[in-house]
């Protein structure tokens, strides 16, 4: 057919004679498309191949019962009862389908095709020619390595009732200069909710307009920085761990007992953030960066006292 059935209401609605009985053409029904249009549609032709009962046997079910149609002649289809019965399940089913779709179409971000997980990946990079993904999933583990974030038991190690097991996965994504980055997450829906708040507070709009408009008036130079991977610049007190897939190469199958605030993890933002802000305490910055005169041409107080403004503005 041209046009396709409008959902959001049942298509096949009743005029004066919404079902007319013709012997030689059996039943037709008067159709309400998407687009407004109207046309009589034939039920279900004499080879039972063909016709809306053919194409769309769930809303036809559903307008029979809810207009009584079930006994009436030309609608005593076989099955018709039995699915009108099943509504709810029937419903559930579609959904479920429609779902299915949604996770299993294609993303594309700025023009490339963007991978799923581990397996999607590799495809696509023989698709393509290279190893983009490949080498963005690199460059995430090594950094991870980096932190120290894993605690590498081995293979068969035991941790313990104490120890939760999750997964953990790659997030894909491409940068608008058209960057491949992998992220490596932590299902943390696996784990317990916790019961201490782990709200961490999030910079705003209004925040961030505010401290450049103080640091302006007041005649200070305004920084700005990006922390690469900052969530593993401090531990976990979450007791997990994973059993390593393919994307660890050969390190598969061992036992990992996650150290570092991995992203998806419950508390991971609220160990960061208290992080930062002790990183940036008086005392730190005097006593780790004394070249800081030097380098930003200014006293360590002075960058403190500033940062600490900075904190408090946007905090």
């Amino acid at each position: 057919m041209g046009s396709c059935l409008d959902f959001r209401s049942y298509p096949i609605r009743r005029s004066e004679k919404a079902t007319r009985i013709i012997a030689e053409r059996g039943t037709n029904c008067l159709v309400l498309w998407s687009t407004r249009e109207q046309t009589w549609e034939p039920l279900c032709d004499r080879s039972g191949k063909s016709g809306l009962w053919i194409d769309d046997p769930v809303t036809v079910a559903i307008y029979a019962r809810d207009n009584g149609l079930l006994d009436e002649p030309g609608w005593k289809l076989p099955g018709l009862k039995k699915i009108a019965k099943t509504q709810k399940k029937l419903i559930r089913m579609a959904n479920k389908a429609k779902l299915h779709s949604f996770h299993s179409k294609p993303i594309h971000m700025h023009g490339f095709q963007v991978p799923r997980n581990h397996t999607e990946a590799l495809k696509l990079d023989r698709f393509n020619g290279n190893t983009m993904w490949i080498d963005a999933e690199t460059t995430e583990l090594n950094q991870i390595d980096e932190h120290k974030s894993f605690l590498d038991k081995g293979v068969g190690f035991n941790p313990g009732s104490d120890y939760k097991r999750i997964r953990v996965h790659m997030v894909c994504a491409v940068k608008h200069d058209g960057r491949h980055k992998a992220r490596l997450v932590a299902g943390g829906h696996l784990t317990e909710t916790p019961i201490d708040s782990v709200h961490s507070s999030v910079v705003s709009l209004r925040g961030a307009r505010l401290l450049a408009f103080i640091g302006e008036l007041n005649g200070l130079k305004i920084w700005s920085t990006d922390i690469g991977n900052a969530y593993l610049e401090t531990y976990t007190k979450e007791k997990v761990h994973i059993i390593a897939g393919p994307e660890f190469g050969d390190r598969e199958g061992h036992v990992l007992i996650i150290s570092k605030a991995l992203h998806g993890l419950h508390s991971s933002g609220l160990h960061c953030r208290g992080q930062s802000i002790s990183q940036m305490s008086l005392e730190r910055w005097d006593s780790s960066y004394p070249r800081a005169r030097k380098t930003f041409g200014c006293t360590t107080k002075e960058i403190a006292t500033n940062t600490l403004q900075c904190m408090l503005t946007t905090y």
